[in-house]
């Protein structure tokens, strides 16, 4: 049997195939994003947290009751100290850039300029090689 008689039907296996796995990926990394920016939002750490109380300790409703309180609290507090290390970070990255511009070309200076307002304009979203927001 010639391989190459079948070379239209392998083709578009081969097409069928690679078209699934891109979509497939694309979907997945959809997924990925959504589930991190649910975890990361603090409106939903109470609930995750009593949840883990529920399944993990199997909290009676009483219990339960006694813990909200706390739980929030607890919560809210964590969301101010993520707040303060945001802020913090973005100052030590400012200072960072403003110590290194006189290191640059007049050229990467207008580069990096750009890279900042492009920042600014999209509301923070662009990141930068560390991982983070400019600040």
């Amino acid at each position: 049997m010639n391989p190459l008689r079948y070379w239209k039907t392998i083709l578009g296996l081969l097409v069928v195939f690679f078209t699934g796995l891109v979509i497939g990926g694309v979907l997945t990394l959809g997924v990925l994003h959504r589930v991190v920016q649910e975890r990361q939002n603090p409106e939903n750490w109470s609930s995750w947290t009593m949840s883990w109380f529920r399944k993990e300790l199997h909290v009676s409703s009483e219990q339960e009751k006694q813990l909200q309180p706390i739980v929030e609290k607890a919560m809210g507090k964590m969301a101010s100290l993520r707040d303060d290390a945001d802020t913090r970070w973005r100052r030590i990255v400012g200072e960072m850039i403003l110590d290194a511009r006189p290191l640059l070309t007049s050229q990467q200076q207008t580069r990096l300029g750009e890279i900042i307002q492009q920042s600014e304009a999209s509301g923070g979203r662009r990141t930068h090689a560390f991982g983070g927001k400019f600040p």
